[in-house]
């Protein structure tokens, strides 16, 4: 092969692959926002809207055209190492070749592509228009391919796939689109944070946010009402459930305002029964979302939460659904004080967690891997179900490479629990 040639061709598709890959990670990663003002400021929005409606598909051949040009780049540039095969074709050389090739595609495509599209995302998608124009127009390939595709993996695995694929896809390109407005400064820490756990609000299940049954303060039902009166002044609750034996057995939510007239009553008159609400019942699988909703329906904004046996698992308040959205809302009986955080840091590296403390939270916050299983959502469950019983003060439990301590406990629940992290050896 002519000497210019073998270094030309190589060179060649080795930048045309980093071009491809450069547009593709813009593509996917870019401010949407950036390029319709880059192009409405030449006159040219126009060209981008049909673009825009078919952008999955584009991406696709994108994609197709950046592997074959790296796949067309590794090819040449082995040969130029190991020569045809015939009598000249060197093994060594052949390994070499291969081997260097690999690591200069990841290199234009994984490192220099990635810095080049986080800086000049919107100039990249704007010069590359004749060619992404050109893929729109042949969209309906690789789009009817993944719908075959998406079709018989569906049937195959017996469920409904499509609508989650939709909303996982809508939702994760929503919170780049947040993520690059708040790098661009479009958007404050607050309105992201909230965007975003508007977001995750469609996927919490009721059982993430309720109060559970050990904390729930209600009263058992009685036509006393200095006892009646007496537990909303301890409490003060401006809505109490009320039972019948035991917290299995919630007859109703009472609404302390509705207390009002009977207080220069005879109380000897006074009936509770007829001032009781019926409160909604739902499982703790129940999207926090479509509680919501239920609330806006009723004239009740608490709901008891019931597990699969039908015993109360819990409560949960219209305050509890909105928290997840605006973040944590005072109401006039918690006072001026600040709550201790439920994870809070120790100055020799070590944590508290509160036992209530989700187990995907704190792997989150900590970076770790502790095991999320259905028989539990809080490290407390996590610690007993690992020790098999309640544990004591001082009880421990090693787990990928963290400690967990019980530091305080009761004879049903751990409350606190200490976490060091092990140093691997």
């Amino acid at each position: 092969m002519n000497g210019f040639l073998v270094w030309f061709l190589p060179s060649m598709a080795a930048l045309l692959t980093t071009w491809l890959a450069t547009i593709e990670l813009s593509l996917r990663n870019g401010s949407r926002g950036a390029v319709e003002r880059a192009l409405d400021a030449k006159g040219q929005r126009h060209r981008w809207d049909p673009i825009e409606s078919r952008l999955p598909a584009v991406i696709i051949w994108i994609s197709l055209l950046r592997v074959s040009a790296a796949v067309t780049f590794l090819c040449l540039w082995t040969l130029d190492f190991s020569g045809m095969p015939g009598e000249d074709f060197s093994t060594a050389g052949f390994f070499i070749g291969a081997g260097t090739g690999i690591g200069m595609i990841w290199i234009l495509t994984g490192v220099l592509a990635a810095a080049i599209s986080k800086w000049s995302a919107h100039p990249i998608v704007t010069m590359a228009m004749p060619l992404l124009k050109l893929c729109s127009d042949l969209g309906f390939v690789p789009g009817q391919l993944a719908r075959f595709i998406d079709e018989v993996i569906k049937r195959l695995s017996g469920a409904n796939l499509v609508r989650n694929n939709e909303q996982s896809e809508a939702e994760v390109e929503l919170l780049r689109s947040v993520e690059q407005s708040q790098r661009e400064g479009g958007l404050g820490e607050t309105t992201a944070v909230m965007i975003e756990n508007v977001v995750e609000f469609t996927s919490t299940d009721v059982g993430e946010v309720m109060t559970p049954r050990t904390d729930i303060e209600g009263i058992e039902k009685t036509d006393d009402l200095s006892e009646i009166k007496a537990f909303i002044g301890q409490e003060g609750h401006s809505r109490i459930p009320v039972y019948e034996e035991d917290l299995d057995h919630i007859v109703g939510i009472l609404y302390v305002k509705d207390l009002v007239p009977f207080l220069g009553e005879d109380p000897a008159t006074f009936r509770l029964q007829p001032l009781l609400r019926s409160p909604i019942v739902v499982p703790e699988t129940k999207v926090v979302a479509d509680l919501l909703a239920d609330f806006q329906r009723s004239e009740v904004h608490m709901a008891i939460v019931v597990d699969e046996y039908g015993g109360t698992a819990g409560l949960v308040t219209i305050e509890d659904v909105l928290e997840e959205i605006v973040g944590e809302i005072k109401d006039e009986h918690e006072g001026d004080f600040e709550e201790e955080p439920e994870l809070r840091s120790l100055e020799n590296g070590q944590y508290e967690v509160d036992g209530r403390f989700h187990v995907d939270d704190l792997n989150e916050a900590l970076s770790l891997d502790l095991p999320e299983d259905e028989e539990y959502d809080t490290v407390g469950g996590y610690l007993m179900a690992c020790l098999g019983r309640v544990p004591d003060q001082g009880d421990s439990w090693d787990s990928d490479n963290v400690r967990l301590t019980a530091i305080e406990t009761t004879a049903t629940q751990v409350s606190l629990i200490g976490i060091e992290k092990i140093p691997e050896d």
